[in-house]
């Protein structure tokens, strides 16, 4: 049974242990979506294996200017890849979120954050909890994605309706999810292969 595809989805879990895969087949089920993802100092995307460009992903690099026609230009497109540094996202968050309000409402369109910790583990910045709380109202379905959950942050956490938790063995990660996440057996994170994954609903 293909999974339901909830107003905001997180996804967390060790590296290499299937985030990414997962990702790809959310947005795969999606007629329209973005990428909003971490460039590296090299000026690459960071996680190259989505294979973005192969899903017919226009990639963008930062920063993003207001004003500029190229983004609102490439949100006319199914999909498209934003890269951003993160010493510059504060600069443009406001105004990449501010053309998302106009591209969802030309139709149903998911956002994917991924490393999302450089923008929500202290405090999610406003653009964002805007978009949270009018996802539904902008035709939005957002998607986030770290390593360990309690980088989410808190506000963020609280907003998520489903979680893919990947293997986990970490103390840290185990007791936030004990304390935060409905209940369930915790033991089996440390024993999940590669893409196997436990889906909370919050």
């Amino acid at each position: 049974m293909p999974d339901e595809i909830t107003p905001c989805i997180g996804l967390t879990g060790k590296s290499g242990y299937g985030k990414t895969y997962k990702a790809k087949q959310l947005l795969g089920s999606c007629a329209r979506s973005i990428v909003y993802d971490m460039i590296r100092d090299d000026g690459k995307p960071d996680h190259p294996e989505y294979g973005y460009d192969a899903m017919g992903y226009q990639i963008i690099n930062g920063p993003l200017q207001p004003g500029s026609t190229v983004l609102v230009d490439a949100m006319r497109q199914p999909s498209f890849h934003i890269c951003y540094r993160p010493g510059d996202i504060n600069a443009e968050l406001n105004y990449f979120c501010e053309c998302l309000k106009w591209a969802g409402s030309q139709g149903a369109l998911t956002v994917f954050f991924d490393e999302c910790y450089y923008l929500t583990e202290n405090l999610i910045p406003m653009p964002i909890r805007e978009l949270i709380r009018m996802r539904r109202h902008l035709g939005l379905t957002l998607m986030f994605a770290c390593q360990r959950p309690q980088k989410f942050g808190r506000d963020l956490f609280n907003a998520l309706t489903a979680l893919y938790v990947f293997y986990a063995t970490g103390v840290n990660d185990i007791e936030y999810l004990e304390k935060n996440g409905p209940g369930f057996d915790l033991k089996v994170l440390a024993t999940l292969g590669v893409n196997q994954y436990v889906k909370l609903e919050l």
